[in-house]
């Protein structure tokens, strides 16, 4: 990730972009985020992705328009 946030207690794959990680994972995996381009393009690419929403904004509609779920906390 970009920022060094630590919103849940997990480990950082340091330097490596989601993108690439994406190649080797199966398609049957779920991917959760923060509104970015990372999941964006996880749902293109046929994933079922899940966007984090704290406080609606234009980006989550975005999202949402793109077919990714929210989960509101």
């Amino acid at each position: 990730p970009r920022d060094n946030n630590r919103y849940f207690d997990a480990p950082v794959i340091g330097n490596i972009p989601l993108e690439i990680l994406l190649l080797n994972i199966p398609k049957n995996t779920k991917i959760y985020g923060f509104k970015t381009t990372a999941i964006l393009i996880a749902k293109w690419l046929g994933f079922d992705v899940y966007n984090f929403v704290f406080n609606e904004s234009r980006v989550d509609a975005f999202m949402k328009k793109n077919g990714i779920k929210e989960i509101k906390l």
